[in-house]
């Protein structure tokens, strides 16, 4: 349930329209945008090592705290550095 609510992202169609009204331009949402990807790409492993050291299940539930903290600092910060 967790993973089909994750793949579903609700929140990309009204993405650009919040960050635009936190006052980010359009270049710094592009680049929000491309740093998610890279970002993802280059934990991949780091997170695997993490699954092999604690178990699948607890790195699921460390990354869904994660996710579930990003989503708060996401909607409550008006700095710059902290949408990063």
């Amino acid at each position: 349930m967790i993973t089909l609510l994750m793949n579903l992202s609700l929140f990309t169609p009204i993405q650009v329209l919040y960050f635009q009204s936190k006052g980010l331009t359009v270049e710094v949402i592009s680049l929000l945008n491309l740093v998610v990807p890279v970002t993802a790409v280059l934990m991949e492993i780091a997170t695997g090592m993490i699954g092999d050291y604690i178990g699948r299940k607890y790195a699921l539930l460390a990354s869904v705290g994660l996710f579930a903290l990003s989503s708060f600092i996401l909607i409550f910060s008006n700095n710059v550095a902290l949408f990063f």
